[in-house]
């Protein structure tokens, strides 16, 4: 039981991941809305849909967490965000009239579509629920490596995560650490709802992948629970918004 129990202990040390920002690789943000302006969003509703390409399998059923944290977000900065199934209604019509404009099967993403899809809801959603803007949060991949020194990190999108390791094996010398491991990130889009793209930036959130040391092999597997980790999550969240809502201890001076 004992020795069950400092396994334990290891490996917990080993997937300790506290939230470090990383002022190098902070995301060049677009904001185009001045300061009076952005006190008249006070209405917002969050996209159900990507602003680009649907996300990869493994984070498309992962993405209500990232929105349930959004939506949390804007509430403690003083935003309305309309609950409810509005969007997806709007957005369900827009589609019956300009057709589909994401095929999974031949991943073709049609556009121009998109945007006529876009234009038609922002309006409707002003005209029929007095939404200010429309917030897409897409989840996006990102391929990163480690660094070879200990503790062994990497860094991205304005984040610094350490590797999880699992087990209590010591990693061979002869491991490549050019290996590529999966992140993800999340993308904030705002629209106006004047069909004005008004902010986009990109936040780092966790390195989804661990290597597993308990055969005494190396070997890069996914991690069961993705976006678990509230505080790394928060921390992605607050660097994606910025500066359309300040983070206070944001990495870098623009």
């Amino acid at each position: 039981m004992r020795f069950l129990l400092i396994i334990s202990l290891l490996f917990v040390a080993s997937c300790g991941n506290n939230p470090t920002t990383n002022a190098h690789t902070t995301f060049d943000y677009m904001l185009a809305l001045e300061a009076d302006e952005k006190k008249l969003l006070k209405k917002v509703v969050i996209a159900t849909v990507n602003y680009s390409k649907r996300s990869p399998s493994y984070l498309r059923n992962r993405g209500y967490k990232t929105d349930k944290r959004v939506v949390g977000y804007l509430k403690e900065n003083g935003f309305e965000v309309l609950s409810g199934n509005q969007f997806d209604t709007v957005w369900s019509r827009g589609i019956e009239v300009y057709g589909d404009y994401d095929d999974p099967y031949s991943a073709k993403f049609r556009r121009d579509r998109f945007e006529s899809i876009l234009a038609d809801s922002l309006k409707v959603l002003k005209q029929e629920h007095g939404v200010d803007a429309v917030i897409f949060t897409d989840l996006m991949p990102r391929t990163v490596t480690f660094t070879s020194n200990t503790p062994h990190v990497t860094a991205w999108d304005g984040v610094k995560r350490r590797l999880q390791v699992r087990g209590d094996k010591r990693i061979p010398r002869s491991f490549s650490w050019a290996h590529p491991f999966h992140a993800v990130s999340v993308n904030i889009t705002i629209f106006h709802a004047d069909n004005r793209l008004v902010f986009s930036s990109v936040g780092g959130i966790e390195v989804i992948d661990n290597l597993d040391m308990r055969s005494g092999s190396p070997k890069v597997k996914r991690n069961k629970s993705i976006l678990s980790d509230q505080d790394l999550l928060m921390e992605g969240v607050a660097l994606a918004f910025h500066p359309f809502i300040t983070m206070h201890d944001y990495p870098a001076s623009r």
